[in-house]
């Protein structure tokens, strides 16, 4: 019986050593040795930018112009967040708050238009645009022809010369001039014509002062602007009961700059 044991010892020792195959068991427990993992920061990297207006935009003063800027995560999508602060660095009372909003309230001149927001994960973000424009839709520079014929009651003459005229940012008043020769029996004369005017969307009335022979002569001056920015007027006037001389201007908008009379 000794003998016995110990041949049949190796074998049932070894299956007790062999992952417990010969006995039908499995070994099912498992360490888990990761760490736990902490939520990802979707404002991470994150970029804000200004979308409206455009660099060198221009602006209609006291029209509604659509404002919107946007925060990008770090793979380029949009993210939900409207605290963004706005201002401008010459209008110091227009300042607003939003992702988006209309507003008419900007002041005119160049602007540098600026933005920040302050993440919940404690970071501040910048953003600007430059060269905002904002001034009357009606404001700049035109320029063109003025044709003025006179009527001596014997001798029906004419001269055309050129004239110019500028409408100010805010677009309310108008300032310019005009002057052609007029050749009359020998003589030539210089008329030279002032204009002072004042506008009403799209209506120009004001005042045509003739300079001749020293004396400044004033009229009434009527006229109007199209869609197109092209601007006609027209006056009429006697001289000392001698000549008379009707007038007419019609010129185009060469620029969005009012610095010609400054």
């Amino acid at each position: 019986m000794k003998s016995l044991f110990f041949l049949l010892s190796p074998l049932l020792f070894g299956a007790c050593n062999s992952d417990n195959a010969i006995l039908g068991l499995e070994d099912t427990a498992t360490i888990d040795t990761d760490e736990p993992t902490e939520p990802s920061d979707p404002y991470e990297g994150a970029v804000l930018e200004i979308v409206s207006p455009a660099p060198n935009s221009f602006l209609a003063y006291g029209e509604p112009t659509e404002f919107e800027a946007v925060l990008w995560d770090k793979e380029g999508n949009p993210l939900i967040f409207d605290e963004i602060n706005w201002n401008s660095t010459i209008d110091e009372a227009w300042r607003h708050s939003g992702a988006s909003f209309s507003d008419e309230e900007l002041d005119v001149g160049i602007h540098l238009l600026r933005v920040n927001a302050d993440l919940p994960n404690g970071e501040r973000l910048f953003d600007a645009v430059g060269g905002i424009l904002v001034q009357s839709e009606n404001a700049g520079t035109y320029a063109g022809t003025a044709i003025v014929s006179a009527d001596t009651g014997d001798l029906q003459l004419g001269c055309a010369g050129g004239a110019i005229m500028v409408i100010d940012v805010y677009g309310e008043t108008a300032e310019g001039g005009a002057d052609c020769i007029l050749a009359l029996q020998g003589q030539v004369l210089d008329l030279d014509y002032k204009f002072d005017l004042e506008v009403e969307k799209d209506d120009l009335e004001g005042e045509a002062a003739l300079s001749i022979y020293g004396f400044e002569l004033p009229t009434d001056f009527e006229g109007g602007l199209t869609e197109e920015k092209e601007l006609t007027g027209s006056w009429a006037q006697s001289v000392f009961g001698q000549l008379e001389l009707e007038g007419e201007v019609r010129l185009e908008r060469i620029s969005r700059d009012t610095s010609y009379y400054e």
